[in-house]
């Protein structure tokens, strides 16, 4: 039976049947602006250099829209370490839909040597939970 859940969060239903991921928290850096919808008590709020050390339990949440990626990079190169795991709810800023959250290993890296900015290069998609009911019917 599937209880009535918002509609941008319906890809927290394949997240918790998924044998390798149900028991993987979340992290977000504390004071930063949450504009999506999550499930209480998945997600604990962190200092930036916790939230960009590899923890085998705890991936850093990241919202993917349109007009890039959030938490910013460049605000926090101090912690930029290299690979990391990371989960990445991708969310259209003009819609409000939600398409689901990815989990992908990603190379921080900064663009050019004499640049100051740094960005992720994927290194491999993990995972890809679908904001969609009939996704079920396949499981």
């Amino acid at each position: 039976m599937i209880q009535h859940i918002k509609n941008t969060l319906q890809w927290t239903i394949h997240y918790q049947n998924d044998p390798e991921f149900s028991d993987i928290r979340f992290k977000r850096i504390q004071g930063s602006a949450q504009t999506f919808d999550f499930v209480d008590g998945w997600i604990d709020l962190v200092t930036p250099e916790e939230f960009f050390t590899p923890e085998p339990n705890r991936l850093p949440l990241f919202l993917g829209t349109q007009f890039g990626i959030s938490p910013h990079l460049n605000k926090h190169k101090e912690f930029l370490t290299g690979h990391l795991r990371v989960a990445i709810i991708a969310k259209s800023q003009l819609s409000g839909n939600v398409a689901g959250l990815f989990i992908e290993d990603v190379d921080l890296v900064q663009s050019e040597p004499d640049k100051p900015y740094y960005l992720w290069k994927r290194v491999q998609k993990v995972r890809y939970f679908s904001n969609t009911l009939i996704q079920l019917l396949e499981e």
